[in-house]
């Protein structure tokens, strides 16, 4: 289960009280919140992870635009990753430190997964996606407790 945490927003501007909520171009209501060189948007009905600076390189990949209908289930594994939890899995275009990190797609277990993870640090997000909905089964990044408390209730008023 994860820890609830709810901003309040001002009725004025539309934005949450730390500026994370913006208007994009269309009008519609975004919500941005940002975790080490990694952002996370979330719109109507699609999450965009993208991907700054060097972590572009790491994952070989700019961003991942995830429908909120390819979204099965969203959790939150608040525990430090360890290198075991990733072994059995063929590295496909990314890159990885042993005991350090890994970015990019995996295979393994009969699925096709992305992974930006610190080994390092604390709380991976679990986005389990349906079958045949794109080219992954689930995505696994590492983030903060509140980044995916917020992913969690965009994709419960969604589901």
């Amino acid at each position: 289960m994860l820890p609830r945490s709810r901003k309040a927003a001002n009725p004025a501007t539309g934005h949450a009280e730390d500026g994370s909520a913006r208007r994009c171009c269309t009008g519609r209501m975004t919500a941005a919140s940002y975790n080490k060189g990694m952002k996370f948007i979330t719109q109507d009905n699609q999450l965009t992870i993208q991907l700054e600076g060097l972590e572009q390189i790491w994952a070989l990949k700019r961003k991942l635009q995830i429908p909120h209908y390819a979204i099965s289930e969203v959790d939150y594994i608040a525990q430090q990753p360890v290198m075991e939890d990733f072994k059995g899995y063929f590295r496909l275009p990314g890159t990885s430190l042993p005991w350090l990190f890994l970015a990019g797609s995996y295979k393994g277990k009969g699925e096709r997964e992305f992974w930006y993870v610190h080994l390092k640090q604390s709380g991976v997000l679990v986005l389990t996606l349906k079958q045949d909905t794109l080219n992954y089964t689930k995505v696994k990044v590492t983030c903060t407790p509140e980044i995916a408390q917020s992913i969690a209730d965009w994709w419960q008023e969604r589901k």
